[in-house]
């Protein structure tokens, strides 16, 4: 209601849950197994392991329906609900039950510091296309960028995908970095406006094109 008073169209309650989340995006890195789950035809399936992360580790796979949580049916559980049950403190355990193509199969897992890569996905396509997958401005991820386009130039790539579909955003000064890579000097990236009376702060590229 307070928030309805106010009518900003930009301000948002978030949950301490949703903060938490936010906080664990921006970072890069969570204490949990690995895992990020999304609901496909009414089951909660593994979408992706992170490397070197206890899921990937003991073989958890993309598609794995995840059926039981420490013994629990996962059967009208929401998303929320299951990634409550999985994440806890490092060196704590977990016990999940998947379904594998009609397979059951049982993973204890060890609780670890798990580092979620900003860039996850890189490709060289036919035409000398290069793929960057960026799906989050996290804590490294100019670096992670600057290090994934570094490696398509080398295979041969004269353009580039930058791929930001599902990118929540994140660090202002890591959304500026990344641009730094593809400006020229000088160039104009953002502005920040804020109250009136206040100037409005700039930020402008101060490198020359990486990859001109």
């Amino acid at each position: 209601g307070v928030l309805r008073e106010l009518d900003a169209p930009y301000t948002v309650l978030l949950s301490e849950s949703r903060v938490r989340r936010l906080n664990e995006r921006i970072a890069g890195t969570y204490a949990g197994v690995g895992l990020q789950v999304d609901v496909r035809d009414g089951w909660q399936v593994v979408i992706e392991t992170a490397p070197g992360a206890p899921s990937h580790l003991a073989g958890m796979q993309p598609g794995d329906r995840v059926v039981a949580v420490g013994g629990e049916s996962t059967v009208g559980w929401t998303l929320e609900e299951v990634l409550r049950a999985i994440r806890g403190p490092a060196g704590s355990s977990v016990a999940l039950t998947v379904d594998r193509g009609g397979q059951p199969l049982s993973f204890t897992l060890v609780r670890d510091a798990v580092h979620w890569r900003a860039v996850q996905h890189v490709a060289l396509f036919p035409g000398g296309v290069g793929y960057v997958d960026v799906n989050a401005f996290s804590a490294q991820t100019a670096p992670e960028g600057a290090a994934a386009v570094d490696s398509v130039v080398r295979l041969g790539a004269r353009a580039l995908v930058l791929d930001l579909r599902g990118n929540p955003g994140g660090l202002l000064e890591q959304g500026v970095a990344v641009a730094d890579l593809f400006l020229d000097r000088g160039q104009q990236i953002v502005e920040l406006r804020g109250r009136p009376g206040v100037p409005p702060q700039g930020f402008a590229d101060s490198q020359p094109q990486r990859w001109p």
